[in-house]
């Protein structure tokens, strides 16, 4: 009997993605059901280890597009001023795959591509529930969901929220 040897693709090889994370290609992706402005989306990126989202190809694009929903999400560019080019968060410059409209200093993805806008153009309805109250709605300034995403090349920090233990009591 001949002895088959399987085959690892390169994907096979790379770490598991965190809980909650979505892997496609070498990058594990989470998407927040919280929103914040965009400052805000990447100091939570960073502290689960990642930072906010970039692209380089319209596969990943159409990735993201497909799993974030129907909210405006911010992604990792940013600029100065319109004077100066988009950067992705970990500096290296956009490369123009798809074109932003508007001329704020921050991105974000929508179901019709990527936009930029003031902040007092980007206002955004939110419902929310706190257990025990009724629903109320606010309005929101410059507030939206994100997208996290690490590389899964190397191993990942795990974000394990603390669990408060009760005391057992007889």
């Amino acid at each position: 009997r001949k002895e088959e040897k399987a085959i690892v693709s390169p994907e096979a090889a790379y770490a598991a993605c965190p809980r909650d994370w979505i892997g496609f290609g070498s990058k594990c992706f989470y998407f927040s059901e919280h929103t914040s402005n965009w400052t805000s989306s990447q100091t939570s990126c960073m502290q689960l280890g990642a930072h906010l989202t970039h692209f380089d190809s319209l596969e990943d694009l159409n990735f993201l597009h497909r799993y974030m929903g129907e909210s405006a999400t911010w992604i990792g560019l940013h600029r100065e001023s319109s004077e100066h080019p988009w950067m992705w968060t970990d500096n290296t410059e956009y490369n123009n795959l798809v074109p932003i409209r508007g001329d704020g200093q921050h991105a974000y993805l929508t179901d019709r591509g990527i936009s930029s806008g003031r902040k007092y153009i980007l206002k955004k309805i939110l419902t929310i529930h706190t257990p025990g109250t009724s629903l109320r709605r606010l309005r929101k300034t410059g507030t939206r969901k994100f997208i996290a995403s690490l590389s899964t090349e190397t191993q990942p920090p795990t974000f394990q929220p603390k669990i408060r233990e009760k005391n057992a009591r007889n």
